[in-house]
Parts: C-alpha cells; sequence; structure tokens
C-alpha cells in the first residue's frame, strides 16, 4: 500500500514522464522534418566514401514551409538561428514565395555571393535575400565560419514531390521537395 506521502511524489513523476515523452515527440517530428527539407552541397568538395575531402564550404538549402514552421513554434529546443529565420515566412515579402534558409559553414576563406548560387536554373540576386544586408552571411567569409541567411524564390520553382537542384562553385545537389 501506497503511504499518503509517496503519492503526490508518484502523481509528479507520472505527469513528468507524460511531458517530457511529449516533448521528445515534438523534437524528434522537427528533427525528421529538417532531414527531409535540406539539401547539403559541398562546395569544391570532392567525395570519397563518406567523406568529403577538400571541401571550401558547406551549404545547407533548408525549405521553410507551414509544418517546419509549426515544429520550430512547438519545440523548446529549436536552434535560435532557426528559429529566427523561419519567422520571414508568412511575411509580406515572402508572399507568393518558396522560402530556404541557407545555412553556411565555411572549412576554407570562401567568398559567397547570391549570383554564384542556381535554384533550378534561377541565379539569384540580392533581390532573392531576405535576410537584412547587416546581418546577411554575404561577401569575404573566413574559415570556420557559420552563418545563415532566407531566400526567396519563386513559388513555381518548387513543386511537392518535384526535384529542386541546387548549384554554387561548381557543385550541384539534387533534392524533392516534400508532398503536402
Amino acid at each position: 500500500m501506497i503511504r499518503k506521502a509517496a503519492l503526490p511524489f508518484l502523481m509528479f513523476l507520472i505527469l513528468f514522464g507524460m511531458f517530457s515523452s511529449g516533448a521528445f515527440a515534438v523534437q524528434e517530428d522537427l528533427e525528421r522534418l529538417l532531414e527531409e527539407r535540406t539539401a547539403v552541397l559541398y562546395v569544391e568538395g570532392q567525395k570519397l566514401g563518406n567523406l568529403i575531402i577538400g571541401a571550401r564550404a558547406k551549404l545547407e538549402f533548408i525549405y521553410v514551409d507551414a509544418p517546419l514552421v509549426r515544429a520550430v513554434k512547438e519545440s523548446d529546443r529549436a536552434p535560435s538561428w532557426l528559429e529566427w529565420h523561419v519567422n520571414k515566412y508568412g511575411s509580406d515579402e515572402a508572399k507568393g514565395k518558396s522560402l530556404f534558409i541557407l545555412r553556411v559553414e565555411t572549412f576554407k576563406p570562401f567568398t559567397l555571393v547570391p549570383e554564384m548560387i542556381t535554384i533550378n536554373d534561377l541565379k539569384l540576386s540580392d533581390e532573392n535575400v531576405l535576410t537584412r544586408k547587416e546581418f546577411a552571411p554575404l561577401g569575404e567569409l573566413p574559415s570556420s565560419f557559420s552563418g545563415a541567411l532566407v531566400l526567396a524564390i519563386p513559388r513555381e520553382l518548387v513543386r511537392p514531390g518535384q526535384e529542386v537542384k541546387f548549384s554554387c562553385g561548381g557543385g550541384e545537389v539534387t533534392w524533392v521537395a516534400p508532398k503536402k
């Protein structure tokens, strides 16, 4: 028989278990959505088995849509850069466009300008960058740098279930947009 003093403690453990498993499920959902919505491109890198040798930079193109935004808002463990950049979704400047967060991680000095990136044959320009210029990691970037910016492209370039091709610096990667 459970003592009266142990009953509140037992209730606490049950409630804690329920809430922590819910938080774990939200985090797991966020990680799954991120994996499905991310295309990784290594600039000037050569693949050797599972390794990438000699890459100047790693570019991650993360597709931002309603399910990802919802998962980020529900998660208490979403990275701050992700929380910050998904806020562009639904903004006036993003209306009628598809959004991508471009995460940049450099391994060697690297110069990044929008014009060197193409998405499905669309050569990007400054107009595609929604991040304020003073916060956008563009221009000459040092080694061991990481940053992110938001890109907006015409919605017709990203159709559910269709391939999207990203290229930069001679490298290219293909990603399939999630079906709704």
